[in-house]
């Protein structure tokens, strides 16, 4: 969950601020008049790249925090051996993939909101500051 709200305070108001740039200076609109697509060639890899990253970062936050209870379980005594065992047996396999799920999905929401509030950026650089801090709701 902490993952998902980093993503989401870094990624989602880079991807609201950058196509809302692109937005203001008109670059959306020499895409269209290019005959080009704004979806394929701003907002998909974005979402892609959220769809990736964000399962990435929530293996290397369950890592880092089982490294950081391991270290703080030796501090307060308690053999590696028992904390391992204690994991184990609380831990399953689906917690793992249910995990890693939920983070794809919480990717693609997280990318697709900042890419539609980068999309809809009014006139003027006001706009993008307002667009990339917007509550979604």
């Amino acid at each position: 969950m902490i993952t998902a709200i980093l993503l989401a305070g870094r990624s989602s108001a880079a991807f609201a601020a950058e196509i809302g740039t692109t937005t203001v200076n008109s670059g959306v609109d020499a895409l269209v008049s290019g005959g080009l697509s704004p979806m394929r060639f701003l907002v998909v890899p974005r979402v892609l790249a959220g769809i990736l990253v964000a399962p990435i970062l929530t293996l290397y936050a369950d890592i880092v925090s089982i490294i950081a209870s391991m270290c703080t379980m030796q501090i307060y005594g308690i053999p590696f051996v028992n904390f391992y065992n204690g994991m184990i047996s609380a831990v399953d396999v689906e917690d793992i993939f249910s995990g890693l799920v939920k983070a794809t999905m919480f990717g693609v929401v997280v990318s697709a909101m900042g890419c539609l509030r980068g999309m809809q950026t009014g006139t003027g650089a006001a706009a993008v500051g307002i667009s990339a801090t917007r509550v979604p709701w």
